[in-house]
């Protein structure tokens, strides 16, 4: 893997499916309380995700720093962004599962953030829209067909949940103050102050069927950012540490 410094350019977007963990992986990899954390979980899909998710971000992050994943330290913000305490480091990510799949993204000093959704056909959509999308957001989704209405809604929903992820702010920000440009793929019309609509960009994702999800980034005019897509292989990754 690329150590940080030649991430300057690019923005690196890692697809891991928690289905594929290796049995066995959390003493090699886990701290003791994120193995704690996992033993507390009734449901085994969920405790096998949970572990899964801890290991790849271990793994993934290890392979940039050239560091064994299991001496990485973690701090967690105040409003829950997870961040490296340790090693001291330029090296930014964000991370997002929903069901049995992950996605992370990685770079070199730059705000970012990143949304997964399973997309759930009959969930309450108009609630949801009323109270977190803006007026024009409304209008658009208003006007659309029923059909056309779930897919239109995941689009936006997962652009707003990786804007608040990329600030480390939560939701308390208010995702209806959160506008996206409807006419400029990739800008935003309106953002809570103090931010800026001109300083961010988003890309929608395209992955499987029945998923959406979105990436945001802090725009930099003096380095812009490529996108580079990576399926996680467990067996890859666990060879070298092995």
């Amino acid at each position: 893997m690329l150590l940080p410094d030649h991430l300057t350019h690019e923005i690196h977007l890692w697809r891991i499916s928690l289905d594929e963990l290796p049995p066995d992986i959390s003493s090699q990899i886990l701290a003791d309380e994120e193995r704690h954390r996992a033993d507390r979980f009734t449901s085994a899909i969920l405790r096998r995700r949970f572990i899964g998710s801890h290991c790849a971000r271990r793994l993934i992050l290890a392979g940039y720093l050239n560091v064994p994943p299991h001496q990485l330290h973690f701090m967690v913000q105040t409003h829950g962004k997870p961040t490296l305490a340790w090693p001291t480091t330029p090296l930014c990510f964000n991370l997002s599962h929903s069901g049995n799949a992950m996605l992370m993204a990685v770079t070199h000093r730059l705000d970012l953030g990143v949304d997964l959704e399973n997309i759930q056909p009959h969930r309450d959509y108009p609630r949801l829209v009323e109270r977190c999308f803006g007026h024009e957001e409304r209008a658009y989704w208003q006007a659309l067909t029923s059909t056309e209405r779930t897919e239109a809604f995941y689009r936006l929903w997962t652009i707003k949940e990786a804007w608040v992820k990329a600030i480390g702010r939560g939701i308390a920000m208010g995702l209806a103050a959160c506008e996206i440009n409807l006419t400029t793929t990739g800008r935003f019309s309106r953002l809570p102050a103090p931010y800026h609509p001109v300083e961010w960009r988003y890309q929608p994702l395209d992955l499987s069927a029945g998923q959406a999800a979105a990436m945001v980034w802090r725009h930099d005019v003096k380095s812009p950012r490529t996108l580079r897509h990576y399926n996680f292989v467990w067996d890859n990754a666990l060879d070298r540490i092995c």
